[in-house]
C-alpha cells in the first residue's frame, strides 16, 4: 500500500470520526459482543536498523492496525475472549525493512462445577524489532499457550495444576530459538476472603535449537496474590530456580522474582509496579544464558473523560553467566537498558480517538559495541465501533 494511499484513508477516517456520535459501544450478537477498531499512525524512528550512533539512520513508517475484540463476558459462569489484530507497517525511504504482523490473544474460563474450574490462555506475537540482546532490526515471533486446572477444596484453600508452552522462534538463522514445557502446581490458603498466600512448584524443560545442551530446571516459589485494600491489588512471587544441562555445561541457579501490583489511586488515576528476575538462554551466544532484572512502572491519568495520560518506564540490567569470548580473550558482558514512553489519547467523541506518543530507549553495554538508542514520535488516530 502506498503512503498516498494511506495518508487518504487517514484523512478519510478523521473525517468520518467527526461526524458520529452513534457508536463506540460494539455490536451485540447473543452472548457475544464484537468490538472492532481500526488505528492509523505515522511514526518517525530516529535509528530504524537499531545501530550505533554513527551508523544511525532515521526514517518514517505508516501504520494501518485493525483489530477486533470478540467476548462472551458472563454466559452461565462462563468467560471467553478473543483478541485478534493485523499490522501493516511501510516505511517511507527503508522499504526493506516493511512488515506485516499479526497478535493473537485468547482467554477462556470454563467452570466445570461450583469448585472446579478450567482456564485456557493463548498469546502469539508476531514482532520485528530489538531483541535487547544483538544489534539490528530482526524478525521473530514468540507464543505463549497455557492450560490449568484450579479445585476449591474448601473456603480456605485451593489447589492447581498447569501446562504451559512457550515458544520463540527467529528468522535469522544465526540465532538460537528454543521450545519451553512447562509442568507446574499451586497451593494457595486465602488468608481474607480477598487475598491470600500461595505455593508454586514448576518443573521446565528447554529444548534450545542447534544445541545439545538442553536444559531442565526446578522452580519454588512463594508469594500472595489478590485484592490486599480495596484500591491495591496484584501478585507478588519469589523463590529460587536451580537449572541443569545436558552434556558438560555447568548447572546454575539464580534468585526468581515476579511480581505486579495496581493501585488505583482515584477514579480517574491508576498506578501500576512490576518486577522480575529471571535466567534468560542466549539467543546469540551458544552455551550461556544471562539473569535478567527488571523493573516496570505505569501512571494512567483521565481528564474530564476526554483525555487519557499514559506515564511509563522500565530499567532493565542483562548479567551474562559466562564469559564471552570476544577478541581472543573472555570477558565479562553486562547490558542495561532503559526506556521511557509518554502517550495521550483525545477522545474526539464515542467512537474516534487521537493518538500521540514520545518513546526514547537506550542501551548500554559494556561491550561498546552493542551501545545503540532511539527517539519515536507518533502521530495517528483510533476508530472504534
Amino acid at each position: 500500500m502506498s503512503i498516498k494511499r494511506i495518508c487518504a484513508f487517514f484523512l478519510v477516517f478523521l473525517v468520518t470520526a467527526s461526524l458520529s456520535v452513534c457508536a463506540g459501544q460494539g455490536i451485540s450478537a447473543g452472548p457475544l459482543r464484537i468490538k472492532p477498531s481500526i488505528e492509523l499512525s505515522a511514526t518517525s524512528d530516529s535509528n530504524v536498523l537499531l545501530l550505533p550512533k554513527d551508523a544511525e539512520q532515521d526514517d518514517t513508517y505508516f501504520s494501518i492496525f485493525p483489530r477486533v475484540i470478540v467476548a462472551v463476558p458472563d454466559y452461565h459462569g462462563h468467560t471467553f475472549r478473543l483478541d485478534y489484530a493485523f499490522e501493516v507497517r511501510r516505511y517511507s525511504d527503508l522499504e526493506s525493512e516493511d512488515a506485516d504482523l499479526s497478535n493473537l490473544d485468547f482467554y477462556g474460563l470454563l467452570n466445570v462445577s461450583s469448585q472446579f474450574r478450567v482456564r485456557v490462555l493463548e498469546r502469539f506475537r508476531q514482532l520485528s524489532g530489538d531483541t535487547e540482546e544483538i544489534l539490528g532490526r530482526v524478525e521473530y515471533s514468540r507464543n505463549h499457550a497455557e492450560v490449568a486446572g484450579t479445585y476449591d477444596v474448601n473456603s480456605k484453600i485451593s489447589v492447581e495444576g498447569r501446562y504451559t508452552n512457550l515458544n520463540h522462534d527467529y528468522e535469522d538463522p544465526l540465532l538460537i530459538g528454543r521450545t519451553e514445557d512447562q509442568y507446574g502446581g499451586a497451593v494457595m490458603y486465602n488468608l481474607y476472603d480477598k487475598w491470600g498466600v500461595l505455593v508454586e512448584v514448576t518443573h521446565g524443560e528447554i529444548d534450545i535449537d542447534d544445541t545439545t545442551a538442553d536444559a531442565s530446571y526446578n522452580r519454588v516459589l512463594f508469594g500472595a496474590r489478590g485484592s490486599f485494600t480495596p484500591k491495591l491489588t496484584g501478585k507478588v512471587k519469589f523463590g529460587f530456580e536451580k537449572r541443569e544441562y545436558d552434556g558438560d555445561r555447568e548447572e546454575t541457579d539464580v534468585g526468581y522474582i515476579s511480581g505486579e501490583i495496581t493501585h488505583e489511586v482515584a477514579s480517574d488515576m491508576s498506578f501500576q509496579i512490576s518486577a522480575t528476575r529471571e535466567l534468560i538462554e542466549s539467543i546469540t551466544y551458544e552455551g550461556t544464558s544471562y539473569t535478567l532484572t527488571q523493573g516496570r512502572a505505569r501512571l494512567t491519568k483521565d481528564f474530564a473523560d476526554r483525555i487519557r495520560v499514559i506515564l511509563s518506564a522500565y530499567y532493565q540490567t542483562s548479567n551474562y553467566e559466562e564469559p564471552i569470548l570476544r577478541g581472543g580473550a573472555l570477558e565479562e558482558r553486562e547490558d542495561d537498558i532503559w526506556q521511557a514512553e509518554i502517550d495521550v489519547e483525545y477522545k474526539v467523541n464515542r467512537w474516534a480517538r487521537v493518538i500521540a506518543g514520545i518513546e526514547h530507549k537506550n542501551t548500554d553495554s559494556s561491550f561498546d559495541e552493542n551501545d545503540y538508542e532511539y527517539n519515536r514520535f507518533k502521530l495517528g488516530a483510533r476508530l472504534e465501533y
